[in-house]
């Protein structure tokens, strides 16, 4: 499921279907792993129900601005999602948003805080 041009201030919808399934990103999944490679910044998440595949959501195009981490290694979370924004400007960097990008935070519980990053746009699909 692509997603591009979020409205901006608007909260994320934690519960939509994919593919005919109920997800609840909140109370159904944690965030296991994130990783950033070249273009793409993943974060995977772990079902907590034995009938749902795990989710992995990967943002495009990214720009990491900052985040904050109780945890050494993005490898070794154990964070629960809470909400994803979309923003004009980030008021810790500075950053304006530009035309053709997202500027996003997302927010989470336990060893993450939050993530604030640009994109062009971003995926969910289940991890096969």
């Amino acid at each position: 499921m692509k997603f591009e041009n979020l409205k901006h201030g608007s909260l994320f919808k934690r519960e939509f279907y994919l593919k005919d399934v109920k997800i609840d990103l909140r109370n159904d999944f944690f965030v296991y792993s994130i990783t950033m490679n070249e273009k793409t910044l993943e974060i995977f998440f772990k079902s907590e129900k034995k009938d749902i595949q795990d989710l992995q959501i990967i943002f495009y195009d990214y720009k990491l601005l900052h985040s904050k981490s109780y945890c050494k290694n993005f490898n070794q979370l154990e964070a629960n999602f809470i909400d994803l924004i979309r923003n004009n400007w980030d008021d810790i960097t500075g950053y304006i948003e530009k035309e053709e990008e997202m500027l996003i935070s997302i927010y989470f519980e336990n060893d993450l805080e939050y993530i604030t990053l640009t994109c062009k746009y971003f995926n969910i699909d289940f991890i096969d």
